[in-house]
């Protein structure tokens, strides 16, 4: 299936909505609905995969949160170093500010 099928089929499964204007879609997808276009997506990335260095979903959340402000390839180099210092949240939690900033300067 081209791509372009694709998008229109995932857009006559959400009603008619352009995809463009899924962030104003009010309510939810139905399950039946939401795997049809997983399933779709799957079918179109299938060799889909994050690009962020983590072990653990901690990890994963502190990565994706620092990757709004850089990207993928400067998180994954400050990180090792601060989930080493900071492996779990509640070691976060109690970390002095200017400690974990020492960390993550370098991304901005």
């Amino acid at each position: 299936m081209k791509i372009s099928y694709q998008i229109n089929f995932v857009q006559a499964l959400l009603g008619g909505e352009r995809l463009s204007t899924l962030s104003k879609v009010k309510g939810m997808l139905s399950k039946q609905k939401t795997q049809e276009v997983l399933s779709i997506m799957y079918e179109m990335f299938p060799n889909a995969k994050c690009e962020l260095n983590y072990q653990t979903p901690f990890q994963l959340l502190i990565a994706v949160i620092l990757s709004a402000q850089t990207t993928d390839i400067a998180v994954n180099k400050v990180t090792p170093k601060l989930f080493e210092n900071y492996p779990t949240a509640q070691a976060l939690a109690q970390a002095k500010l200017d400690d974990i900033i020492l960390h993550i300067k370098s991304i901005g």
